[in-house]
């Protein structure tokens, strides 16, 4: 009789052990409730990343022409892989006028790659607008100014602006900074300018021209 009851008892017992069994592993195995993950962003994903970099600045570019360069240059620069400058004249023709800028390409050969400025100096140049030293009659400007690109063919332009007419000479003096000068001064340029008369000058003589021809008539 005994083993009867345990018999039964193991027939009802077996089935509610199944069940539960079957319970218990898919309780264990239900995912987690969880707030849905928002998508990731750039900007997100470069904040929550402890191994991301952090941004750097881009570096400062060195100005370049705004509008293609034309013309014959004014001047043929060429810079060493030591860093030394030499320049010669180009084959622009050196016309200018009184009183008005006037602009020269320049060409730059950067064997040295450098990214310093680039500067073209002259004893001529006047010191200020009121400047009235005769051998100070010369306004030079270089665009852009600046930095070299690095580059290793560049054109930029110069500006000339002049006080005088007539025929003027002037030594143009290149150079990149302190220590960039060629050793045999061949950073150094003479050039005899042709300075035309200013408009309103060649306006004046032609008025005088004229009163003198109506006084002999």
């Amino acid at each position: 009789k005994t083993f009867v009851k345990m018999n039964r008892w193991s027939t009802l017992l077996i089935p509610c052990i199944g069940v539960l069994a079957l319970v218990m592993y898919l309780a264990g195995n239900k995912p987690n409730a969880a707030t849905p993950e928002e998508p990731q962003t750039a900007e997100t994903s470069e904040t929550s990343s402890p191994h991301t970099p952090e941004k750097l600045s881009p570096p400062l570019s060195s100005p370049k022409p705004s509008r293609p360069i034309k013309g014959e240059p004014l001047l043929a620069i060429s810079i060493s892989p030591e860093s030394r400058v030499k320049a010669s004249a180009g084959n622009a023709i050196p016309q200018l006028k009184k009183e008005a800028w006037i602009e020269f390409p320049i060409e730059i050969e950067n064997a040295a790659r450098m990214t310093a400025p680039l500067f073209i100096e002259s004893e001529q140049a006047m010191e200020s607008d009121d400047d009235t030293a005769r051998d100070r009659w010369l306004k030079i400007e270089l665009k852009p100014a600046g930095q070299l690109t690095g580059d290793l063919h560049e054109k930029r332009i110069v500006r000339l602006w002049s006080r005088d007419h007539g025929k003027r000479a002037a030594i143009l003096h290149v150079n990149a900074g302190q220590g960039t000068q060629d050793l045999g001064f061949r950073s150094d340029v003479l050039i005899t300018f042709d300075i035309a008369p200013s408009d309103k000058m060649a306006n004046t003589g032609r008025e005088e021209a004229e009163n003198l021809l109506d006084q002999n008539r």
